[in-house]
């Protein structure tokens, strides 16, 4: 397994923090996006616990689209 090794100064402390928790955020964006795929996959309102609104379902479609749009231009994928 490769070994990568980042070195920051101590006015880097920020960036170092954010080298740390990025698996955390990667994984907090996959978490919120089978929140959105819940709602256009099997009607689950984010608002209540009823059935989405054809609106609902459209709107989250087109964020998740979005949000897919934005990881692909940087080559990435949320699910891996």
């Amino acid at each position: 397994m490769p070994k990568v090794t980042i070195e920051y100064s101590d006015l880097e402390e920020g960036e170092a923090v954010k080298a740390l928790t990025v698996n955390d955020r990667i994984t907090a964006i996959y978490n919120f996006d089978q929140i959105l795929r819940n709602v256009t996959k099997y009607g689950s309102s984010l608002l209540d616990d009823v059935d989405a609104s054809e609106l609902e379902v459209e709107v989250v479609d087109k964020v998740r689209q979005r949000l897919y749009e934005c990881f692909n231009e940087f080559n990435l994928k949320i699910d891996e």
